[in-house]
């Protein structure tokens, strides 16, 4: 059997963080997606954003 490489992400939201073990190679926008509220992504050390959202333009 293979066993399935995770890594711990952090998600922020407004005012809290929270922890969240991911597959190594999943796709984060479909998870902040599915967690309305969610500001940015990082990487577990806290040092690399990992996903934020897109800057919206006004046209």
């Amino acid at each position: 059997m293979t066993k399935v490489k995770m890594k711990t992400v952090l998600f922020f939201r407004e005012g809290f963080f929270y922890p969240i073990e991911v597959k190594e190679n999943e796709d984060l926008a479909v998870h902040a997606e599915l967690n309305p509220g969610t500001l940015k992504i990082m990487d577990e050390s806290g040092q690399k954003i990992l996903w934020q959202p897109e800057a919206k333009t006004n046209d």
